[in-house]
Formats: structure tokens, sequence, C-alpha cells
């Protein structure tokens, strides 16, 4: 259930920053996967995205909302320069 794992890394990425630091660091898609997966979240970017249409579909708020496309558009930035 890759879902799951989406959902917990939105959740958690803002209390790892060394977590955060590695996937700054990742040369290629492949590379920036590769650490996730090896963090406990084992998914991919279609996967990621289907994740974060879940989530914002049950936000309770336009508070949560944001802070949910906050996380979303900072992960879809580090994919794009990875």
């Amino acid at each position: 259930m890759a879902i799951v794992h989406e959902m917990k890394f939105l959740k958690e990425i803002d209390d790892k920053p060394f977590l955060r630091d590695a996937l700054y660091e990742c040369k290629g898609l492949g590379e920036l996967f590769e650490t996730l997966s090896g963090a406990g979240y084992p998914f991919s970017g279609g996967e990621f995205e289907e994740a974060v249409d879940h989530v914002h579909v049950g936000c309770q708020s336009e508070a949560d909302a944001d802070v949910l496309m906050t996380r979303a558009n900072w992960f879809r930035m580090v994919c794009a320069n990875a």
C-alpha cells in the first residue's frame, strides 16, 4: 500500500532535517526514490501524486490544505532538481 508511505512521508518530513538534506543531495530521480525507500518511504512519483490528491480531498480546513500543498510543492521542486 504505497499511499500509506506517501501519507506518512508528508506528515513526517518537516521533522526529518537529515532526510531533507539527503534528498537535496540526490543526483537524479532514481537516487532520490532509492533514498526515500531506504528511509522507509517506498513510493514512486506517480504514487506520490495520487496520495496528494487523496489527502487533499480529505483536508478539513483551508489551513490543512495549505500545509499539504506546501509540502507537496516542496517535494515536487526537490524532484525537479534531482
